[in-house]
């Protein structure tokens, strides 16, 4: 089961693509300049390294806080896109749970 997970709650803007258990991809940027200006980029980088488009995945990911609200906004409101777009499933998890 390929997931597409997003963390767009801190300064850093990371994206992985999860296995089961293994990450077959990820990357993280960590800048200053608000995470709309990265994601979608950083989607795509990620999605052509693991040789996969969106069709094949078969779900989402994204961190829903504690975190910033803007950081938030942009990751929740992209990942919905996407999970709406393509009829599949999204879930929120704690930023905490993420960073543990």
């Amino acid at each position: 089961m390929k997931i597409l997970a997003v963390d767009t709650a801190t300064k850093s803007c990371s994206v992985a693509i999860v296995d089961k258990e293994s990450i077959i991809a990820e990357m993280t940027v960590i800048n200053e300049e608000t995470h709309s200006k990265h994601l979608l980029g950083i989607i795509n980088v990620v999605l052509k390294y693991a040789d996969l488009d969106m069709a094949d995945l078969n779900g989402f990911a994204v961190t829903s806080g504690p975190g910033s609200f803007t950081g938030l906004r942009i990751g929740i409101s992209t990942i919905k896109g996407f999970a709406a777009a393509l009829k599949k499933p999204m879930v929120g998890i704690s930023t905490l749970s993420a960073l543990a």
